[in-house]
């Protein structure tokens, strides 16, 4: 399925994680942190999906219409309008806000529009506002009025969408308490849709470990590994959190695991190198990252893999 390619940042600036250069005992323990520092931020991301203009409205998005035509008040000139806010949420957040603020007046309610406005608030980093607004919408979807006909008939498969999307807000602004509560939310309304369901389960599961409430994480992967377990990233989170818990023996098995599965992954490469190094297997732990380097040589990835080669070197 291809999504809209409006994309906002989470994590921030990736290099205000880095460990300080002047603090050489920082640095040495940084190394297990390293590997993951470049791709926090593709990893936090928001892929701001548009939920598929089809939940809001009855025809196909049409991005390019002119924004300074005059639109009529119908179904398929919000469609027109709904694009053209995409586009400015991606180009122009600021004037996206205003535009998508100014169609649900003059609409009077429309939840097209005001997703949009949610969106625009993220690329705003205003995280928080977009959270609400995004689980006031969910909140909201069966008496919402302001629904085009096909989203009328997909209201759940809709409402998932909206709490996932107030999950990754909640988490942008900091609030990992409440981004678990939207996913959870988003969980109970999946009804039987095992993949859908498997994704969720993952997305808890994250969030779970970031608030360190590890044995619920391991749950919540371990259910979505059940879902796909030819899938590997389900063992690849999984086995970042049984190395915080420091049981690195479990962390090797499920690294084991997703390379047998697909043996040039980059990012199960570099984790596989951070294992053996906090196993006290430099060498293993070199010969990992070098082959990312070799294979993805001007990835974010390869950069992360020569910042750990680094640190060896002062460990």
């Amino acid at each position: 399925m291809i999504f809209s390619s409006i994309v906002t940042r989470l994590a921030g600036n990736p290099a205000s994680l880095l460990v300080p250069r002047q603090d050489m005992m920082i640095r040495k323990r940084y190394f297990i942190f390293m590997a993951e520092t470049r791709l926090k931020l593709k990893r936090t991301q928001v892929h701001i999906v548009p939920i598929l203009i089809c939940h809001f409205m009855a025809v196909q998005v049409q991005p390019t219409f002119a924004q300074t035509e005059e639109l009529p008040q119908t179904e398929e000139a919000d469609s027109k309008r709904y694009g053209i806010c995409l586009q400015l949420v991606e180009d122009n957040p600021d004037e996206a806000l205003s535009y998508a603020r100014d169609w649900n007046i003059g609409r009077q309610g429309l939840s097209a529009a005001r997703h949009c406005e949610a969106l625009a608030l993220m690329a705003l980093d205003r995280s928080r506002e977009a959270a609400i607004l995004l689980e006031q919408e969910a909140d909201s979807i069966f008496t919402s009025e302001g629904l085009g006909d096909y989203a009328l008939a997909n209201r759940s498969s809709l409402r998932v969408d909206l709490y996932s999307q107030a999950a990754l807000a909640w988490e942008r602004a900091g609030d990992l308490d409440k981004a678990y509560s939207a996913i959870s939310s988003a969980l109970l309304a999946a009804g039987e849709n095992e993949n859908l369901i498997r994704t969720l389960y993952l997305e808890r599961g994250k969030i779970q470990s970031m608030r360190r409430e590890y044995p619920a994480a391991l749950e919540d992967l371990t259910r979505a590994i059940e879902f796909a377990p030819e899938d590997t990233e389900g063992y690849f989170f999984r086995a970042k959190v049984f190395r915080y818990k420091n049981n690195y023996a479990a962390a090797r098995l499920d690294i084991g695991t997703a390379l047998d599965l697909d043996r040039d992954n980059a990012e199960l490469l570099l984790e596989s190198g951070v294992l053996y190094r906090v196993s006290g297997e430099k060498l293993k732990a070199r010969q990992e990252w070098q082959k990312v380097i070799d294979l993805y040589p001007e990835s974010d990835v390869a950069t992360a893999a020569s910042e750990n080669i680094e640190l060896l070197k002062i460990d």
